[in-house]
């Protein structure tokens, strides 16, 4: 099974993109991905990168400078490019700004079990 056909963009190239299972659960097999894509899922145009950062900040200690450096080193280095290679946000490096693609849709089945798993 695989997911439909999605437009991907990087930059100015555009290209397609298909969805595995395979590939989903390996995105999803992260925390942090799992979680950057559940906000992205529930907001409505671009979301500055630091505001992510915030979201992905444990909400039980205070957060501090260093804490969220660290995120946005990792949603920079390691999440991003992943959920980018994988077509399901698009990030402006430039603008600082991520946005869930029409891919994401096809990931939110998959998110939603993995949330509903996680509650249990």
């Amino acid at each position: 099974m695989t997911t439909d056909t999605h437009r991907h963009r990087t930059g100015r190239n555009e290209h397609t993109h298909t969805l595995t299972p395979t590939d989903i659960f390996s995105l999803l097999a992260d925390s942090n991905r799992r979680h950057i894509l559940q906000y992205l899922s529930h907001q409505v145009g671009e979301v500055p990168i630091e505001e992510l950062a915030a979201h992905l900040a444990p909400t039980e200690d205070e957060e501090s400078p260093d804490q969220l450096e660290r995120i946005l080193i990792g949603l920079y280095h390691s999440q991003l490019p992943a959920l980018v290679d994988a077509a399901v946000v698009y990030f402006d490096h430039n603008r600082g700004t991520v946005t869930g693609s029409d891919s994401l849709a096809a990931v939110r089945p998959y998110l939603d079990l993995a949330f509903a798993d996680e509650a249990r």
